[in-house]
């Protein structure tokens, strides 16, 4: 049986978040159970009854607003919350503690998790965090770290020496994250051109902004004097600490690894408020900009692009259906987009521009109120979810009759209103489906419902 856990607060509700005890190949927000654990002030509670599970309040003194939770399958501690509350990124033990902040090797220079709507997501054996404001960072159990590795400014210039080359040679730097090939490498310095007159340079590694604790080796990159391509100067990347020496003549150095093959390892565009996801890729949302990360191997073989954004991976939206996009689910083989007055889905490939498909969920005989209230007021079941919209609670089904889309959106019910009269969603809320009960369960500030 999963645990969910529900936020309940002065402020808003701010939703509930699952410890999933199911299979992966289930939908990603299919809940199987709904066993209630609720935050009240700061202290968690299981019912039936109360009993604290916490001593200490989440966040700390003057601020403890709650933007997020989540859990972490710890093999070493055991399984753990995490919890984004006022300005902290916090864990405690599922079975009952007291939180501690996530400190081990913050960098610094990040900002504090000061608002909004904290989104987790798990992915990749990391827990990718997000929540519009501050830097997407990710977690590993261990390290607290940033999405994707920032480039270094400079490169500075070589120390000569007599050597074998006569030339004029371009060079650029990258920060490599992990004793292997390149599992994850920055955004080039900038070219930095080295004239050579039957001598040879050595670099030594540019600084890592930050002291980002993901960074670990680097890479040093030439051009061939006839050439437009880069080069590996070193054929694997070596750590921070070893001087780089070039003395390879054009031949050698194109006989190496080429950097156009490793593609482009961007940092994300900004701070994401909405993440999932979908089709192996890492999904996030900024205004109603819709960006997806790269996916592939590197030149070891390695899988290392849930941390790398292409600029050319983005799907604009525009204001068709609001302001902003409101969520995003992955809902099987379709990637629902909701906005504030309207929701999509995009069928069939995400990456591949030529094949995939973007059709509007519209609902008969018009669309209005088809958009999402927020991500946390979204449940998930088994060829099916719910949503709160602007106006009343709608489903998705799976529509494999449909010549569009394969899904499509329909109202549960018209007899809403006395529900929305009660429930105030633009002040948070939360949605779960109980398998054990067979029920939707709606949270929001004024009332609880069962559907």
């Amino acid at each position: 049986m999963g645990r969910i856990f529900v936020f309940e607060q002065a402020g808003p509700t701010a939703g509930m978040w699952q410890q999933r005890s199911v299979p992966a190949n289930l939908a990603p927000q299919y809940h199987t159970a709904l066993t209630n654990v609720m935050l009240k002030q700061g202290m968690t509670h299981i019912r039936p009854g109360v009993r604290k599970l916490n001593g200490v309040l989440f966040g700390a003194d003057g601020n403890r607003t709650m933007h997020g939770m989540t859990t972490w399958k710890d093999s070493v501690d055991g399984d753990q919350i995490i919890a984004a509350a006022g300005t902290h990124l916090q864990r405690m033990p599922v079975i009952g503690g007291d939180p501690e902040d996530l400190t081990t090797a913050y960098p610094s220079g990040f900002a504090a998790r000061t608002g909004y709507r904290t989104q987790f997501v798990h992915f990749n054996g990391c827990l990718y965090i997000v929540n519009g404001l501050d830097a997407n960072v990710k977690y590993n159990g261990t390290t607290l770290t940033k999405m994707g590795l920032s480039a270094p400014t400079t490169l500075a210039a070589p120390t000569k020496s007599g050597g074998g080359l006569t030339m004029v040679r371009d060079y650029r730097a990258r920060l490599v994250s992990s004793a292997a090939n390149g599992s994850q490498e920055s955004e080039p310095t900038a070219v930095m051109s080295v004239t050579y007159t039957e001598q040879q340079g050595a670099f030594v590694a540019p600084s890592v902004p930050s002291n980002d604790p993901q960074v670990d080796r680097w890479n040093l990159e030439a051009r061939p004097q006839s050439g437009a391509l880069y080069y590996r100067v070193n054929p694997t990347p070596v750590t921070l600490a070893t001087t780089i020496g070039d003395n390879l003549s054009d031949l050698l150095l194109q006989a190496g690894t080429a950097s156009a093959n490793l593609l482009n390892n961007s940092l994300p565009p900004g701070p994401f408020h909405v993440l999932c996801e979908h089709q192996g890729r890492l999904v996030g949302a900024i205004g109603n900009r819709l960006y997806y990360s790269d996916q592939g191997l590197d030149a070891a073989g390695l899988y290392f692009k849930p941390d790398a954004w292409p600029p050319g991976n983005v799907i604009n939206f525009g204001e068709n259906g609001g302001n902003y996009i409101t969520g995003l689910v992955s809902f099987f083989t379709s990637l629902v987009i909701g906005q504030d007055f309207g929701a999509w889905t995009i069928e069939k490939s995400l990456a591949d521009e030529s094949a995939r498909e973007i059709f509007p969920l519209t609902v008969a005989p018009n669309s209005t109120g088809v958009g999402f209230a927020d991500i946390t007021n979204v449940a998930v079941a088994p060829g099916r979810m719910l949503f709160s919209g602007k106006d009343r609670i709608y489903q998705i089904i799976q529509n494999s009759n449909a010549l569009r889309s394969t899904i499509a959106v329909v109202p549960v019910t018209d007899s809403v209103s006395a529900l929305y009269r009660q429930i105030d969603y633009d002040q948070g809320g939360a949605s779960v489906y109980d398998n054990d009960n067979k029920q939707w369960v709606f949270f929001g500030r004024g009332r609880t419902r069962r559907v």
